[in-house]
């Protein structure tokens, strides 16, 4: 799903990963109706609780940048030289810039949540 959205253009490829993350196709842990949680978010635990769901996407992130940042430097670390090196290099570079923009976006909502929980 991944590769064949990267090559169509980095938003279409940020779309897709965000999507594949928020819908719960990535972690099964994050089932939540989210559209439901936010709409009937009234409380400072209410708030609380969206908090602390977008904390743990953005570690996630997190995650997944470090391992791929690690693949990306085991390509680099290969004399491989060609196209599909250089592919895969891209892809690694590309996905940690994606995953990494997740995290940070994941974490701003996480910290708007943050605010609307403190009484």
């Amino acid at each position: 799903m991944f590769n064949s959205a990267l090559t169509k253009g980095p938003l279409v490829g940020f779309m897709a990963l965000v999507f594949a993350l928020s819908s719960g196709c990535a972690v099964d842990k994050h089932s939540m109706d989210m559209t439901a949680e936010i709409a009937n978010a009234r409380t400072a635990q209410d708030h609380a609780k969206l908090a602390d769901h977008y904390e743990e996407f953005a570690k996630e992130a997190d995650d997944k940048a470090v391992m791929h940042q690690a693949s990306l430097d085991a390509y680099l670390k290969k004399n491989y030289h060609g196209k599909q090196h250089e592919e895969m290099v891209l892809h690694c570079k590309s996905l940690i810039s994606q995953y990494r923009d997740v995290a940070k976006t994941n974490r701003n909502i996480a910290d708007i949540h943050r605010l609307q929980s403190t009484p």
